[in-house]
């Protein structure tokens, strides 16, 4: 099991506590960056101008800390979190098999001027039920209503649910792509083909060699 699992499992369910409480996350975000931790960005854009962000889900709050930034800034951000959270999982050794996303776009939403009014809230629903639900009780429509939000692809979604509990889901970003097609996968390209999709991986999770039965090395991948 890769280091980072524990802990990052225990900050997805401590993060449900906050769908009521988003101002909350946001001024921590504000706090780790007055503390000069590489997080991302609370500068939200309406057609008037700037003004600060007053929304945020889970994936992008997760993403201040899996971004394209250095080990020793990633373990700081999650050592504050332990702290200020009281949590008990240990920090991790390293962030091995961990996708990252782009600094520039961090966000799992657009800026204001292009967010529909629901967005927010189908990505909080998203995140509640990838850490509460198995992939088998999991109604795809939560993923696909999300997949219509602006700025955001399956790619994306599927690296913050992995996040969330990579012991069930795996990312289909352009770094695992390959690895599949290149097995013979079919990338999925919605939320219907996606489950499918997580079947067949877990079907070949095991390849026969000519003495034993090993592992196959999939990235991104715990189980």
């Amino acid at each position: 099991m890769f280091a980072w699992i524990p802990i990052y499992k225990e900050i997805a369910r401590k993060l449900l506590e906050f769908e009521h409480r988003q101002s909350e996350l946001v001024e921590l975000i504000k706090q780790l960056r007055a503390k000069r931790l590489k997080v991302v960005s609370v500068t939200d854009k309406a057609d008037e101008g700037e003004l600060e962000l007053t929304e945020i889900d889970p994936f992008t709050f997760f993403a201040c800390f899996n971004r394209g930034q250095s080990s020793a800034t990633r373990m700081a951000i999650l050592t504050e979190l332990k702290t200020r959270w009281s949590l008990s999982a240990p920090l991790p050794t390293d962030f091995e098999g961990v996708p990252v996303v782009d600094n520039r776009q961090s966000w799992f939403f657009p800026y204001l001027s292009d967010r529909g009014k629901d967005d927010i809230s189908k990505l909080w629903r998203l995140a509640k039920v990838s850490v509460e639900k198995q992939p088998e009780a999991f109604d795809p429509q939560v993923l696909q209503d999300c997949i219509k939000i602006k700025t955001v692809g399956l790619p994306k979604l599927t690296m913050g649910m992995f996040w969330m509990d990579p012991e069930k889901y795996l990312s289909v970003d352009s770094r695992n792509r390959p690895f599949f097609q290149s097995r013979g996968i079919v990338i999925p390209d919605d939320a219907r083909s996606y489950f499918l999709f997580l079947k067949e991986v877990k079907s070949l999770a095991w390849e026969p060699t000519k003495s034993r039965s090993k592992k196959t090395s999939l990235p991104y991948r715990s189980i």
